[in-house]
């Protein structure tokens, strides 16, 4: 083999290399928060799309989660709480045991497990003055029960009024939604969201798009063809590693698990110390975008003692409207 075949480390054009750039990831995760906002105040316009692959009963997913954050044991992350299925929690037991407690220690570290509730559904990015390239791209849209509150006002409002129900997920007869989130103290206020006034279809590219079969079309290559995957934010039970981390954390905070017994099966002992583990918090997309913000909505937090039906089933629009919905996606 001649020279000029063999490869020359010390003659190497820009061309001859591979640089291997890492693929950026695609956001997915919709979070405006008001210190992106100007004079912390984020405003957009949004509109809330059903979910194509089931538009009635998961176009709002619901779930409880504890976000996890203890260092010396090397726990950190969200985890979901079977109470959202209606199922007993190891978090939320460990977290009553310590509050009743009339040790002050216990009670300090009962403060360590907050149960947040979360709701998750897809929005269309009609205008965002703050990120105007997400202008146009549908999103997964996390947002609490004070916004989940203002859908619900919509499908049932107030019987003092003359309003018509409305399911804000209808891509023809539903409502723009305005953010408006500002600072409050040292947390972020939601009472400026509120929906447009008046019924409207989906805005494409600036226009209202009319319910015809062009239209739908449009909908489905501009709204619907690269949306993301809902179920990446579904209720999912703990892994067997997650269960295992849970556990530390546990027992990190109380030396007695005796009351996870008959939760947790025979991972619970009595009088069980603290243990190291491997830095091995699973990096679920969910985790990676939003340890960031873990801890910007903690007036968000609602601890109940009661097991609770998850609301994401109840039913929160008119029937005739989720039929047209149905009937729309299947046409698509």
């Amino acid at each position: 083999m001649s020279q000029s075949d063999n490869f020359d480390i010390f003659d190497l054009d820009v061309q001859d290399m591979n640089f291997q750039e890492k693929e950026e990831k695609k956001k997915i995760l919709y979070s405006p928060k008001y210190a992106d906002g100007k004079d912390n105040i984020y405003k957009a316009i949004v509109r809330f799309i059903p979910n194509p692959t089931d538009p009635k009963n998961k176009s709002m997913l619901h779930k409880y989660v504890y976000w996890l954050n203890e260092q010396s044991v090397n726990v950190r992350g969200y985890f979901d709480s079977p109470q959202t299925i209606g199922e007993k929690c190891p978090l939320a037991s460990t977290y009553w045991k310590l509050a009743k407690s009339e040790s002050a220690v216990d009670q300090q570290n009962a403060k360590k497990l907050n149960r947040k509730e979360q709701f998750h559904s897809l929005v269309h990015i009609i205008k965002d003055p703050n990120n105007p390239d997400l202008e146009g791209q549908t999103l997964i849209f996390r947002y609490n029960k004070t916004i989940k509150a203002l859908i619900d006002e919509q499908a049932k409002p107030d019987e003092m009024t003359d309003e018509d129900p409305v399911n804000v997920f209808d891509l023809f007869k539903g409502k723009d939604f305005y953010i408006q989130i500002s600072k409050k103290g040292e947390f972020p206020d939601y009472s400026g969201c509120k929906f447009s006034p008046k019924v409207s279809a989906i805005t494409v590219d600036g226009e209202q798009v009319e319910r015809t079969k062009e239209g739908m079309e449009l909908i489905k290559q501009k709204v619907l063809a690269e949306a993301p995957d809902l179920a990446e934010y579904d209720y999912k039970p703990l892994t067997q590693e997650q269960e295992s981390q849970v556990f530390t954390f546990i027992s990190s905070i109380t030396e007695d698990t005796s009351h996870l017994g008959s939760i947790m099966g025979g991972e619970a002992t009595t009088s069980t110390p603290a243990k190291k583990s491997k830095p091995s918090v699973e990096d679920t997309v969910s985790d990676i975008e939003s340890k960031s913000d873990a801890s910007e909505e903690d007036d968000d937090f609602d601890l109940t003692e009661s097991v609770t039906t998850p609301e994401s089933k109840k039913e929160t629009s008119d029937a005739s409207s989720d039929d047209d919905l149905e009937s729309f996606l299947n046409d698509i």
